[in-house]
C-alpha cells in the first residue's frame, strides 16, 4: 500500500529527472552552437573593421548549418547581430523545449534561449603573412626551429587543411595566429593555438610602386677580402661577397638584376637606410657560411620601410635563404610575393631588430633557427607599413 501511494510521487520524479537533463542537454548544444556561430562571424574582423553584414551572414549561415546537423532541434531558430565600433558579433538562439513525461505540467513548451558574444580586441601586428593560396606548408616550421614574437600575429592564406604546419621539434610563440585553411600538427606546437578558417589577409604591400631601374651601374661583381665602402646602384649579374670582406652599404636603393646578392665565409656587411630590390632571372639572397649581417631600412623613398623587396614576376631562383648564425639585425620589411624565405641556422636570426615583419609566398624555418620578429616600433626611426602595425588582432569568446 505504501508503495502504491508513493509510486505517483517517484514516477513524477524520475519523469521530471529526465526532463531535466534532456531541457540541459539541448542548451547546452544551443549553446555550443551559439558561441560557434559568433566566433565564425566575428573571424570576418581579424581582416575587416567594417565588415557588418558579412559578419552576421557569416554567424548566421554557421548557425544555421549546425542546427540543421544537430538531432532534436527541428524548429530551432537563430539570429546574429554584428557591431563595427565594437568589432564583435552576438548571436541569438531558441528553441522550444515540448518536455516528454511532465507534459501535462506544462500550460506551454518551455522557451530556451541562450546568448554568445564574440569579439575581436587589441591589435597584434602582423609579422608574418604567408601569401600561397592552396598548397600546404605555406608557413613551416620543422626540426627544432622556433619562431617567436610577443606583440606578433601569424597569418597563413594557404586553403589547405595544413597550410600552417608545425611539426617535429617546432614551436610558434606568438600572440596570435590564423589559417585560411588548417593546421598541424598538433596545438602542443603553438603558444596560441591558431585559428582556422580565417579570412584570408590582404597583401599589405600589393599596391605600392616599385622602384625604378635602370641601366646597369656594375655587372658580375665579386669581392673577396674586400674592406670598404660600396654604393647604390644596379648590380647586373649580382653580387658575391666573400673571404672575410668587411663591406659597409651607404645608404640608398641597391638594385640586383638577373642575379643574386650572396655574402659568404666569414664576410660582414653593414648598413642603414638601405633597401635591397631584386628583380630580373635569378635574383635572390644567399646568407651562408659565417657571415654576418646587420641591416636597417631607409626612412624615407621608394623603399621606406621595406628593407628586401622581392619584384613581381622574377623567374628562376624563388628561395630568398638565410644559413649563417650571425644575421642578427633587419630591420624592416622583407617582402617577397613570389619567393620563399627560408631560415635553416642554428642560432637566433634577426633578435637585435627594432622589428621584422616578413610578408612571403612562403615561410620555412628549419634546424635550430631562432627567428625572432620583434615589434617595437618605438626603437627605430624606420617606418612601418600600413597593414602591419596594429592591424591583426585577438578574437575572445564573451557570454
Amino acid at each position: 500500500m505504501a508503495f502504491a501511494l508513493l509510486a505517483p510521487v517517484l514516477i513524477g520524479a524520475a519523469g521530471a529527472a529526465i526532463d531535466f537533463a534532456r531541457y540541459s542537454s539541448i542548451r547546452s548544444e544551443l549553446q555550443e552552437i551559439a558561441d560557434s556561430a559568433a566566433l565564425a562571424g566575428a573571424r570576418e574582423y581579424l581582416t575587416n573593421r567594417n565588415a557588418a553584414d558579412i559578419a552576421e551572414k557569416r554567424a548566421e549561415y554557421s548557425a544555421n548549418s549546425l542546427l540543421q546537423r544537430a538531432g532534436g532541434l527541428d524548429g530551432a531558430s537563430a539570429f546574429a547581430e554584428a557591431d563595427d565600433q565594437q568589432a564583435s558579433v552576438s548571436v541569438k538562439a531558441e528553441f522550444s523545449y515540448r518536455p516528454t513525461l511532465l507534459v501535462a505540467l506544462y500550460q506551454s513548451p518551455l522557451q530556451i534561449e541562450v546568448n554568445s558574444l564574440a569579439q575581436v580586441s587589441g591589435g597584434a601586428n602582423v609579422c608574418v603573412l604567408g601569401l600561397e593560396e592552396t598548397a600546404g606548408d605555406t608557413v613551416y616550421i620543422e626540426d627544432n626551429a622556433r619562431l617567436t614574437g610577443v606583440d606578433c600575429s601569424v597569418y597563413s592564406n594557404s586553403t589547405d587543411p595544413k597550410g600552417l604546419l608545425v611539426k617535429s621539434s617546432g614551436f610558434l610563440d606568438t600572440a596570435f595566429n590564423c589559417s585560411a585553411g588548417g593546421y598541424g600538427e598538433n596545438d602542443r606546437h603553438f603558444s596560441s593555438p591558431p585559428l582556422p578558417d580565417c579570412p584570408k589577409r590582404d597583401d599589405p604591400l600589393a599596391g605600392r610602386i616599385e622602384p625604378a631601374v635602370g641601366g646597369c651601374d656594375h655587372q658580375d661583381l665579386t669581392f673577396k677580402d674586400h674592406v670598404g665602402r660600396i654604393f647604390p646602384g644596379v648590380y647586373c649579374g649580382g653580387l658575391i661577397v666573400d673571404d672575410a670582406s668587411r663591406v659597409t652599404l651607404d645608404a640608398g636603393i641597391y638594385v640586383f638584376k638577373d642575379g643574386p646578392f650572396e655574402v659568404k665565409s666569414i664576410s660582414r656587411v653593414d648598413g642603414d637606410g638601405v633597401g635591397l630590390f631584386f628583380t630580373g632571372v635569378n635574383a635572390g639572397i644567399k646568407f651562408e657560411g659565417k657571415s654576418a649581417i646587420s641591416l636597417a631600412a631607409p626612412e624615407t623613398g621608394a623603399m621606406a620601410g621595406v628593407l628586401i623587396w622581392q619584384s613581381k614576376g622574377v623567374t628562376g631562383i624563388d628561395k630568398f635563404e638565410i644559413y649563417s648564425n650571425f644575421v642578427d639585425r633587419l630591420v624592416g620589411t622583407i617582402y617577397l610575393p613570389d619567393a620563399e624565405f627560408i631560415a635553416a641556422a642554428t642560432a637566433e636570426v634577426a633578435e637585435e631588430s627594432a622589428y621584422t615583419a616578413i610578408i612571403a609566398k612562403k615561410i620555412t624555418l628549419r634546424k635550430n633557427t631562432r627567428l625572432v620578429l620583434n615589434t617595437d616600433y618605438t626603437r627605430t626611426s624606420v617606418p612601418v607599413p600600413a597593414g602591419i602595425a596594429n592591424a591583426g588582432g585577438a578574437l575572445h569568446l564573451r557570454r
